[in-house]
This record gives structure tokens, sequence and C-alpha cells, in this order.
């Protein structure tokens, strides 16, 4: 099977140290470079010292690509005192990672408490503005709240930057502009990551239609044929399932919605 990432990287560090408040513990690695052993070391240390140890990884989805699920996998069912949160953008990429559909996967069956965000409502958006505001102890208008609900919706992401780059008296239009900018750039980097290996032109037109609007199954079905172009359920279905796995889109019940409105701007000049 070959080595994973992880054991390459081991291979040229010489020891970890861990450190938590006047406990200092180094685990040298010079003659046992095995993840088994390395592991079992920490565990065992961190019973002594009856601590638990988090390992967090954000966009854990990204894993996936060298395999780490066997990993997590083992320290899930072996080491007791080393507990794993994985955060990600891509709710379906994650399912998938955890391989809660898959009876074959490394982690499949494994109990987990899961924490789902969501988009925020406008009540919910104006309060943590405000809040957050009386947190900084500086000023905003309501008349500015509603400007920031119209440009960024309910995701919180935005939300929180805008109200970062105001807590750096920046006036409110520029930080709207300046979000707005700054968000584009992350959400075209995104998407253009995207649809590299994938058939951008018929992604793009079905993220332009629902972007219009034209959010139902069967409307979008009618817009390829309208335009000459024979696509099979199956074809469609990807589409969409692809789509809402990387988070970009979401179904309602039978509509289908762009999660972020700063890609429904990409989109719409793309």
């Amino acid at each position: 099977m070959g080595e994973t990432l992880l054991q390459k990287i081991l291979k040229h560090i010489r020891g970890v140290e861990l450190s938590y408040a006047k406990i200092s513990t180094m685990f040298y690695l010079k003659d046992e470079r095995t993840l088994h052993t390395f592991f079992e070391k920490l565990d065992r240390e961190l019973k002594k010292k009856n601590i638990e140890l988090i390992l967090a990884f954000d966009e854990a989805q990204l894993l996936n690509k060298i395999k780490f699920n066997y990993i997590l996998a083992n320290i899930y069912d072996n080491y007791t005192n080393i507990k794993i949160i994985l955060t990600g953008s891509e709710i379906g990429l994650i399912d998938k990672f955890l391989g809660k559909k898959d009876a074959k996967s490394p982690l499949f069956g494994r109990a987990l408490i899961e924490i789902e965000t969501k988009r925020l409502d406008n009540e919910q958006i104006a309060q943590f503005l405000t809040q957050g505001f009386l947190e900084i102890r500086k000023k905003i208008t309501i008349d500015e709240i509603k400007e920031a609900i119209e440009n960024f919706d309910g995701i919180i992401g935005w939300a929180t930057h805008y109200g970062w780059l105001r807590s750096k008296n920046i006036p409110h239009t520029q930080t709207i502009l300046n979000v707005i900018e700054e968000g584009k750039k992350l959400v075209k980097d995104e998407l253009d990551k995207f649809l590299a290996n994938r058939r951008r032109t018929n992604y793009l037109r079905v993220l332009r239609w629902i972007g219009s609007g034209n959010n139902r199954w069967n409307i979008l079905k009618n817009k390829f044929s309208k335009i000459g172009i024979k696509i099979s359920d199956l074809q469609l279905n990807l589409y969409l399932k692809e789509l809402i796995n990387y988070s970009f889109v979401e179904k309602l019940e039978e509509n289908y919605f762009i999660t972020d409105p700063l890609l429904v701007r990409v989109v719409s000049h793309l």
C-alpha cells in the first residue's frame, strides 16, 4: 500500500514536544517512526497526566485525497485520550469522507456528534451584527445592517468579515464594496478549482439558471432542450448532486438555490 503522507513527514522529524500549562513532554521518533508507536506513546502520556488531546482538521474533506480516514479510524478505535474534530465547507464531501453510507469506509459506523451551521435568517444576522458592534464599542445603524443583509444574505462568514473591517474604522460603504470584491475573488477561485476537470460550460449554465430563479429540475431540463443540448436525466442529476456536495447549491423541497449571494454575482458574469 506504501507510506502515507504523514509517515513520510514523520521520517524527517526528530521529535514532537507537547505542552499544556506547566506540563511538557517530548516524544522522540528517531528509532520509532511508525504512526502506531507514536500515537500509542502519546495516548499513554496523556492518560498519565489525565489530559485529553484534541486533533482538529479544517476542510477535512481534502484529507480523503491522502486516505487519512484510515489513520483517523485507527486513532478513534485505539486511543481514548485523543479526540477528533473535523470541519469543512463541503458537507457532501465531509459525509463521504466519514463513510456514512459506505460500509467499506474505515470510518463507517463510528459514533459522532454533528454540528451543522445553517444560513442565518435576517433577524439572526441583525442580532449578530448588533451584538458584535456593542462588544467592540462601535456604532452601526439599522440602515447599515439592512444593507449588509441585502448583500450577504445569511452567510455568517461575510457578515463576520464585514464586522472585522468596520472594527478597523473602514466606513460602511467602503466595507460593503471590499467584502464583495474580496469575496467574489475567493468564490471564483473555489469555483474554478471545482470546474477544472468538469464540463465547465454546462455546470455554469446550471448555476446561472438557478441563480436567475429557474430552480426546479424540470425547468433546468427544459432549458437545456431549448438551446439544443440533449442531456439525460442521469447527467442532470449528477450536475446537481455534485453542486450540492460541494456546497455551491442546496435543495429545499423541490427547489434548488445557490447558497452564497456572492456566487450569484460571479456566475452571472461568466
